[in-house]
């Protein structure tokens, strides 16, 4: 068969060599830079300087803004370092005890703003990690931080994201629930909260905590027998705390929350900004001051885009439960 007329000429060919060994000489161009990892402690403290005045409640022993590195911090947990240590002090919590700073203020009781006194208030800014989902009040409780601020202060909290830990398969806190227990001025979890963490918290590949992209099947922590095994130690009206995560977000349900506090004239507050969720948790800065939008007619549009966005944003995690 003639090659006569064809485009692969011998000479062809051969530039085409040429070109392929050129280019394989070429230096390969540097890969784009890594993201740099992820800092929650940025996040949580942006606009914060060390000499500021600084609340830190419930540090426990992971603190935002330790005294050991400098920062002007009152510290505000619900025992003192000497119990915290004792507490964590087991090798099975795999806890740092040394990071544990002097405790300032034990609060086990009380309005926050009158456990710590006229002389501890006029703070800039109050630090909360993982701590407002554990307040048996949550109205109070915000209302009483803000109390301690002085102007221009906010509360910067890192909030666990449900949809993201072993609250998956309960569902988002709605208003009544916190306005019920800020009219009872709850300082104790309600029987009703016990049973449902009990019935209803969950693992995702055996941890209680995970990343939106982890893979793993979901499963019962515990069972009804632990129910009935609580419901025959207590009931409603024992003394004695118990802890629970009682309320659940997402980020958008917590807007909801927020505008909708500050709409009833109970919670004198706005969201002044979100950070979205970066493992199990989204962050959120409070600031005095409500600003609910407008008229009854435009705060009703607001609720219900907020109410879409958080149905959307749990409906797309419960889609793939057990898929």
């Amino acid at each position: 068969m003639s090659v006569t007329g064809s485009r692969w000429t011998p000479r062809r060919v051969a530039r085409g060599i040429r070109r392929r060994a050129l280019s394989a000489l070429r230096p390969t161009p540097p890969a784009p830079p890594a993201s740099p990892p992820f800092d929650r402690r940025a996040v949580l403290l942006e606009g914060v300087a060390r000499e500021m005045r600084i609340l830190e409640v419930g540090p426990s022993y992971s603190p935002l803004a330790p005294r050991a590195e400098g920062w002007n911090v009152c510290v505000v947990d619900h025992a003192t370092r000497e119990e915290l240590v004792e507490k964590y002090s087991d090798p099975a919590h795999g806890v740092d005890v040394s990071q544990i700073e002097d405790v300032d203020v034990v609060w086990r009781e009380g309005r926050l703003h009158e456990v710590l006194g006229p002389g501890r208030h006029g703070f800039d800014v109050c630090l909360a990690s993982h701590v407002i989902e554990h307040t048996p009040d949550l109205v109070g409780f915000v209302g009483s931080v803000l109390r301690t601020l002085a102007p221009g202060g906010w509360l910067s909290l890192a909030v666990p994201d449900m949809r993201y830990c072993f609250d998956l398969l309960r569902t988002p806190t709605r208003v009544g629930e916190l306005v019920a227990a800020h009219m009872r001025h709850a300082s104790r979890h309600g029987i009703a909260a016990l049973v449902d963490q009990r019935a209803y918290a969950v693992r995702k590949a055996g941890r209680i905590a995970w990343d939106e992209a982890d893979l793993g099947a979901v499963e019962l922590m515990g069972s009804l027998a632990d129910v009935e095994s609580l419901l025959a130690s207590r009931d409603d009206h024992d003394a004695e705390y118990v802890d629970a995560h009682v309320w659940r977000f997402t980020p958008a349900s917590f807007e909801l929350l927020v505008l909708e506090l500050s709409a009833l004239g109970m919670l004198d507050a706005h969201v002044e900004s979100v950070h979205g969720s970066v493992g199990c948790e989204f962050f959120v800065r409070l600031r005095a001051g409500s600003r609910p939008p407008g008229t009854m007619e435009q705060i009703d549009a607001a609720r219900l885009a907020l109410l879409e966005r958080s149905v959307r944003e749990v409906g797309a995690v419960w889609a793939t439960v057990g898929t």
